[in-house]
């Protein structure tokens, strides 16, 4: 089977890319590369907390009963299965260590996990561009330097971790298993703390993480326990539930959230991490990328998307298929039952402005429609052969009757939907990923 290329999504305008074995990235220093849900606004919190050690507080009997609230500002993200997430706007320490970034969950308005991330190649690596008057072998060198650093940075602060658990534990933490599927089947060490479990994830050198919860609803599934306990058909029925057609005849799957990828080259792991978040699992960029294979390089050279696609579908009770090219009908039955569809396709900035300017217009007049494309408007259309860089978009609805397709993007700045006629997805289509019950 020859492997298919992997989106990595398109570099910001600014960027200026190089060849650099096979790959086109830019290396940055991991402030740049944080998830736009973080930066534009993270870095200039002058919070309180920073670098405080805020410990104690996490693991408090006051803040899991509802008594007190967590400390700090918290900002609210998206949805999962209800449950709702939010990220803290400091970087406190947790544990002795530095976090950079704490994330919340709440079920029924009830603190139900706290997940604190100390390590993440995602964010430390990004994209790769060559600087004015170095040499591919400096540049190679330059990477190589950041590997190190990362390596022994994530050693150090795993081994302190492990140290610090194991001493508020007073034993070593216990191993477990979470996950049903063998890619996304993960083994983190569970330290009991009195009515409270810390669990760590070492994600192979990639990331590292713990989780806070409550001994008693711990779970060995990514899957929201509610989701969980649907049957088949019951699953299949509350998908079907989540599309909406209006009066103009749009179909919309209604609470698949967009989850900005930053400066990351992770638009193939973002757009799955949306539908993953959707279909009720808690799986996030950073793990998907632990699973799936990435190397510390900012690339996804290497990784096995096509089967990471797939486990995500068997976590969630579902199915994945891919498909090259892009099959109209079948798109379309999946989107009525409630099922995103994924596409890889060929990008341009071109045709980013041109859905960006018709987005815009269509939110002041829902009626707008597109217009049927002309030869000179397919001409602009982006291809393999002209050299298009590769991207992934999220299908969450269609217009049977002009042909549209509605999507989204991993942007910050493309919550809103957008659209794309039929005649332009198939021509700049190559892969698409199809789900079912």
């Amino acid at each position: 089977m020859i492997p298919l290329p992997h989106p990595a999504g398109p570099a910001p305008r600014w960027l200026i890319s190089a060849p650099f074995w096979g790959l086109s990235l830019l290396l940055v220093p991991w402030a740049w590369s944080l998830p736009d849900r973080v930066a534009g606004g993270f870095f200039l919190a002058d919070s309180p907390l920073n670098d405080q050690e805020i410990s104690q507080l996490l693991l408090s009997e006051a803040v899991w009963s509802g008594q007190e609230a967590l400390p700090g500002t918290w900002v609210e993200e998206a949805t999962i299965a209800g449950a709702q997430l939010e990220h803290l706007m400091a970087q406190p320490k947790v544990f002795g260590q530095k976090a950079l970034f704490v994330q919340a969950l709440e079920r029924d308005e009830q603190l139900s996990r706290l997940t604190i991330t100390y390590a993440d190649a995602g964010t430390h690596f990004g994209y790769l561009t060559r600087r004015s008057g170095e040499s591919t072998q400096d540049l190679r060198q330059r990477v190589l330097q950041e590997q190190k650093i990362f390596a022994e940075s994530y050693a150090e602060s795993l081994s302190q971790l492990q140290e610090h658990l194991k001493e508020l534990a007073g034993r070593p933490g216990r191993q477990e298993r979470l996950g049903r599927s063998s890619l996304l089947d993960a083994e983190p060490r569970d330290f009991r703390l009195g009515e409270l479990t810390v669990r760590l994830l070492n994600g192979q050198d990639r990331l590292l993480r713990v989780q806070i919860e409550r001994q008693d609803a711990l779970s060995r599934s990514w899957l929201e326990p509610d989701r969980a306990a649907l049957s088949a058909s019951s699953l299949a029925t509350f998908y079907r539930e989540q599309t909406h057609q209006d009066a103009l005849g749009d179909l919309v799957i209604q609470g698949v959230p967009v989850i900005p990828q930053g400066s990351k080259p992770y638009c193939g792991l973002n757009t799955l991490a949306m539908v993953a978040r959707y279909f009720g699992l808690n799986l996030d960029e950073d793990y998907l990328a632990v699973a799936g294979g990435f190397l510390n390089t900012g690339s996804s050279a290497g990784s096995n998307m096509p089967r990471l696609y797939q486990a995500v579908a068997r976590e969630a009770g579902l199915r994945c298929q891919r498909q090259l090219g892009f099959d109209a009908a079948r798109a379309q039955d999946s989107l009525s039952r409630g099922l995103p569809v994924i596409v890889w396709r060929y990008f341009s900035e071109e045709r980013n402005r041109f859905h960006s300017r018709h987005a815009r217009a269509h939110q002041e007049d829902p009626s707008l429609r597109m217009a049927p494309p002309d030869s000179a408007e397919r001409e602009t259309y982006p291809t393999k052969a002209g050299g298009a860089p590769l991207h992934a978009s999220v299908l969450i609805g269609f217009q049977a009757a002009t042909r549209e397709y509605i999507f989204l993007e991993s942007w910050s700045s493309s919550s809103e939907p957008r659209r794309m006629r039929e005649e332009e997805l198939s021509a700049t289509n190559y892969v698409t990923f199809y789900f079912s019950s």
